[in-house]
């Protein structure tokens, strides 16, 4: 795990949610997994290819109707912006979107979370 994933961590376990690093999902492994959101942060370095990363998520967002946010490494120069105007706009939409129905829905499809 690289420290901006671990400071990402941080602001949201400072914003009171539970999180679980690394979180596999099929083939994949997840960032940060808020389990209580059913919700995916997701950090970018400079290695990540954008047409990947949209397979990637597709799928994950058809198969375990998860709610996903990328943050890119540049935003992190500004924790404040990421907190204020990223993270909590996110989490307060997957609050709205019934987190627990979508959690059922991904057990259907096999979801361990």
């Amino acid at each position: 795990m690289t420290k901006p994933q671990q400071r990402l961590i941080s602001l949201i376990s400072d914003l009171g949610y539970v999180t679980v690093a690394e979180k596999p999902a099929g083939v994949y492994a997840l960032d940060i997994y808020l389990p209580e959101l059913h919700c995916v942060v997701e950090y970018d370095g400079p290695g990540h290819w954008a047409r990947h990363d949209f397979k990637r998520d597709s799928w994950l967002v058809g198969e375990y109707q998860l709610h996903i946010l990328r943050i890119v490494a540049a935003d992190m120069e500004d924790e404040h912006m990421v907190v204020e105007y990223s993270l909590k706009p996110f989490f307060a939409g997957a609050l709205e979107d019934e987190p627990r129905n979508r959690k059922r829905r991904a057990k259907e499809n096999g979801w361990n979370g």
